[in-house]
């Protein structure tokens, strides 16, 4: 491990936070951000994906569902996933806009 002050070591942030669903999914599948934001040009971007697979905020509904859109677009016909597989239906991820 590194000599510096924490949370500044490699995987400090996985250790802290663990992976989301999402996160997972995508890591299994070695699928990266630019696959999704190339399933759903003009409606996703790569901050919107990043922010979503760390989990740290809340998600709006509205780009929860644009990246369930996108991952089905990318795994399908394999997999289908709903938004309730992939984000926990808590208060804080209920966020409209």
């Amino acid at each position: 491990m590194v000599n510096s002050p924490w949370p500044f070591w490699p995987g400090a942030f996985l250790y802290i936070w663990g992976m989301t669903k999402l996160d997972e999914i995508m890591t299994a599948n070695n699928l990266v951000n630019h696959a999704l934001v190339e399933a759903m040009p003009g409606h996703l971007n790569h901050k919107m994906v990043q922010k979503a697979r760390l989990g740290k905020k809340p998600v709006p509904r509205h780009t929860q569902d644009l990246i369930v859109e996108a991952l089905n677009i990318v795994l399908a016909p394999e997999t289908m996933y709903r938004r309730e597989n992939l984000f926990n239906e808590s208060p804080m991820t209920e966020v409209d806009g």
